[in-house]
C-alpha cells in the first residue's frame, strides 16, 4: 500500500513515496508479477505504471482529515478481501512520515503480519494501572476486534502523516517558486534599469552631438 495524491504542485511528495516503496519492494526478493500495488492516490498510481508495475487498486486520497476515517474503512476492506481469498500473506505500508516545517520522510512499516517481538514486547511491559483488565466472550473475537482496531489506528495515522505531509511538500514547493520569481524580478529589475541607463546615456550623447555640429 503506498499513500500518495491526487493534486500535483506537490514537489517530489508522490516520487519519494514511490521510490522508498520500490525500495521495499526489491527487497523482499519476490517475483515482481507475485506482488499486488495498491495505491491510495492518482499520482503515485501513474508513478507505478511508468515503473512497469501493475496497480491492482486505486483509492482517491484523502482531500480533508474528515475525509480519512473513509479511507481508512475502504484500506480494510480491501486487506479483508484479500486476506480472505488467500493472495497474500504481508502486507506493507509505505508513506510520508511528517517531520517539521516543510519537512517530510517517505517511511514505510509492515502491517501484516504482526511483528511477534512486538507483542512479546507489549506482553513483558508492566501494567500501568491499578485495574486488571478483564473481558466478556470470546478470546479469539476480542484478539480479532483489537487487531483490527491495531490497523485502523495505524492506517489512519499513515493517512493523516502522508496529508500532512503533502500539505508540507506543496508549502514548500510553493515557497520555492515564489523565491524563483522574485529572483526573476530583481533580474528583470536589473536588466530594465540597464537599458534606460543605455537609452540615457545615447540620447545625451546624441544631443551632445549635435550641440557640438551646431555650435559656432
Amino acid at each position: 500500500m503506498i499513500f500518495g495524491s491526487d493534486l500535483g504542485l506537490a514537489g517530489a511528495y508522490n516520487l519519494r513515496a514511490y521510490e522508498h516503496a520500490a525500495q521495499s519492494m526489491s527487497s523482499l526478493a519476490v517475483p515482481r508479477e507475485d506482488l499486488l500495488v495498491l495505491t491510495v492516490g492518482e499520482r503515485v498510481a501513474e508513478l507505478a505504471r511508468q515503473d512497469g508495475r501493475a496497480v491492482t487498486r486505486q483509492l482517491p486520497a484523502p482531500e480533508s482529515i474528515s475525509a480519512v476515517t473513509e479511507t481508512v474503512h475502504s484500506l480494510l476492506l480491501e486487506i479483508e478481501a484479500l486476506g480472505a481469498s488467500a493472495e497474500v500473506d504481508r502486507v506493507l505500508l509505505a508513506y510520508n512520515h511528517y517531520h517539521a516545517g516543510v519537512t517530510f520522510r517517505p517511511h514505510t512499516l509492515q502491517l501484516i503480519p504482526l511483528h511477534l517481538d512486538w507483542l512479546a514486547g507489549l506482553a513483558a511491559e508492566p501494567w500501568r494501572s491499578k485495574s486488571l483488565p478483564t473481558f466478556r466472550g470470546s478470546w479469539d473475537v476480542m484478539f480479532r476486534e483489537t487487531v483490527r482496531e491495531y490497523l485502523f489506528l495505524t492506517l489512519f495515522r499513515a493517512a493523516a502523516e502522508s496529508h500532512a505531509s503533502e500539505n508540507a511538500s506543496r508549502l514548500a514547493a510553493m515557497q520555492t517558486a515564489e523565491h524563483r520569481i522574485e529572483e526573476h524580478l530583481t533580474e528583470l529589475a536589473r536588466r530594465y534599469n540597464l537599458e534606460m541607463q543605455e537609452r540615457i546615456t545615447a540620447e545625451l550623447q546624441d544631443l551632445l552631438t549635435g550641440y557640438e555640429a551646431t555650435a559656432p
